[in-house]
């Protein structure tokens, strides 16, 4: 698959063509990334903290 110019596709595997023309989807939080895991880790722990919270504002026991 060719690129485009200026088009507003995302980067994928299969494309051909100047790379930098297309919009690359990242914010400054990019840089915040250390590592890759997998998203159900990341899901995992996301649900303990909230649930941490709401045990601590007696939201949940």
């Amino acid at each position: 698959m060719a690129t485009s110019n200026l088009s507003t596709s995302s980067p994928l595997r299969g494309m051909t063509g100047d790379m930098e023309a297309l919009a690359l989807y990242a914010g400054q939080v990019c840089g915040q990334v250390k590592r890759v895991r997998p998203a159900g880790d990341v899901v995992r722990e996301m649900m303990d903290e909230a649930r941490s919270v709401l045990v601590r504002l007696k939201l949940l026991k």
